[in-house]
């Protein structure tokens, strides 16, 4: 039995309420892609600042999946609270695809959803994300 669960889903679905939750229950460690993306850009005035200094990928290009495989392959008995863009993104689909396909070799992957079916989580998402800034 794999002793490694990620948990994805879009923003404030509450993936780190449930991981945090999860890794306390089941004594896992607790592991977050945001928090190792501040931590990394501590001195870039963190994550945040750079998000929304539009820097953000160069991070990624830099470093940011690089980062988030790393704890797959040296960490054991987690929960992951990992950014649902990691796995999805355009910009980075190579990246994206590789890490998909670790984490589902390292772990048991877990996707939250705002809504109890599909079609009614893609609506509620798109009416939020249709109002961002960034969105396309």
């Amino acid at each position: 039995m794999k002793q490694n669960i990620t948990i994805t889903g879009p923003r404030s679905v509450g993936k780190t309420t449930i991981s945090r939750i999860l890794a306390k229950k089941l004594k896992l460690q607790y592991i977050s892609s945001d928090e190792i993306g501040e931590k990394f850009l501590k001195k870039e005035g963190g994550l945040d600042k750079v998000i929304k200094t539009g820097s953000i990928k160069d991070f990624i290009r830099r470093k940011g999946y690089f980062l988030i495989k790393e704890q797959y392959i040296k960490q054991n008995n987690f929960i992951f609270d990992l950014s649902v863009g990691s796995f999805t993104s355009t910009d980075f689909k190579k990246s994206s695809r590789e890490l998909r396909i670790l984490a589902k070799k390292k772990s048991i992957v877990i996707v939250l959803l705002p809504c109890r079916n599909k079609k009614e989580s893609i609506d509620f998402l798109y009416k939020r994300e249709i109002k961002r800034k960034h969105f396309k």
